[in-house]
Formats: structure tokens, sequence, C-alpha cells
């Protein structure tokens, strides 16, 4: 029987990360609010770890929403703030990942899985208010 759980994937933007992965304290992090928090719906979630750069920023995450097994959700995270080779914001900025407006995504996840993203959010902000992510 199929499962009918959730899939999320979880990309860390880092250069540092992508040298080292033991640096990385965000999937786990993230993947035990998903497992102890995401009331049984979604399935561990996938993750990677990539570097700064754009190609790679787009394999990662076309292969994730255009895959054979394609994911509900995927979150981004890493690095410490702008840096020279920080390429993120022009990924966005040109959407060279999406063709639809971010925001749209957005809004279609939000009205869709409410009630979980709503206790998945205000764990992972009561995780960042505790210290626990970084």
């Amino acid at each position: 029987m199929a499962s009918h759980k959730l899939k999320a994937a979880i990309l860390v933007v880092s250069q540092t990360a992508a040298r080292d992965p033991s640096t990385d304290k965000c999937i786990d992090t993230l993947q035990s609010v998903f497992r102890d928090d995401g009331a049984d719906k979604w399935d561990i979630p996938k993750s990677k770890i990539v570097p700064d750069n754009v190609l790679e920023i787009q394999r990662a995450v076309t292969g994730w929403s255009d895959g054979s097994e394609p994911v509900n959700l995927i979150i981004t995270s890493g690095g410490t703030g702008f840096a020279v080779n920080d390429h993120t914001p022009e990924v966005r900025q040109r959407q060279a990942l999406f063709e639809v407006n971010a925001e749209i995504v957005v809004r279609l996840l939000l009205l869709c899985y409410i009630n979980t993203l709503q206790d998945l959010c205000t764990h992972l902000l009561r995780s960042i208010n505790n210290g626990q992510s970084r």
C-alpha cells in the first residue's frame, strides 16, 4: 500500500556545510520537527546540502519538484547572511527556479496544509527562540 503522507525536502545552501556536512545543524533539527510534531502526516524529509551555486540549487529543487516522486514542500536554509558568493537572492529574483510567483505557491500551500503548517511553523519558531536552530 502506498504511503499517503505528505513529502518534504530540506535544501541547505552553504559553502561551509557543502565542504563539511557535520557543520550543518539545520537538517537534524527540521527532520525532528517533522518526525515529532508533524502529526504523523509527513514522511521524514529528504535532504541535501549544496554550495551556493545557481545550477546546483536549481538541480536540487527541480529534481524534487519534477522527479518521479515529487515532494509537497521544499524548505531552503543556509548561510549566515549575504556574502560575495551568495547567489540565492539572484536565483529567486530572476525566478530561475520557478515560472510562477513564489507568493502564489506559498498561499496555495498554506491553504492546502494550513493546520499542519501552522503546527510545524509554531514549533520551528519555538526552536529558533530557544536557540535550537542555527
